[in-house]
């Protein structure tokens, strides 16, 4: 678990380190691979260590940098993106192609907590936008929740 530790501390420097640079300038492709890289991390670091029992392990603090990291994403690069005038369809469509899968991700996240739940679900919109793939993958994160 040890290394766990070290790799969240690291990671919690870089999406610092993402904030700061993103301050002055638009989101951008490699913003939104790191931030959807360390939430896959989180995943599988979370599903390793639970049920730790050495005490180094807390789903916690696990969850709520998840979820800010989420938030990040949804909040800052997403819907910039979406609604950026400089990029074309197809750059846009490049950088958010993994935009419904983070999306089921948060959903399953913030399943424990039905006011932050409902925002999520809320904000995401219509299944339907997200085409018959997501859309499918959508519901069954729903279901999981």
């Amino acid at each position: 678990m040890d290394v766990y530790s070290f790799l969240k501390d690291r990671t919690r420097e870089i999406s610092k380190q993402l904030g700061l640079c993103m301050r002055d300038r638009a989101p951008g492709k490699y913003a939104v691979r790191t931030l959807e890289q360390m939430i896959r991390y989180m995943i599988i670091a979370m599903h390793d260590g639970y049920g730790d029992q050495t005490g180094t392990f807390v789903q916690k603090q696990w969850t709520e940098q998840m979820t800010g990291w989420q938030g990040d994403l949804q909040d800052n690069n997403y819907s910039v993106i979406k609604s950026s005038r400089t990029l074309s369809p197809a750059e846009k469509k490049n950088i958010l192609k993994h935009e419904v899968e983070m999306n089921c991700y948060q959903i399953i996240t913030t399943a424990g907590s039905s006011s932050l739940w409902q925002r999520v679900v809320n904000q995401i919109g219509k299944i339907s936008d997200a085409g018959a793939q997501g859309s499918k993958l959508l519901t069954e994160a729903i279901k999981i929740a």
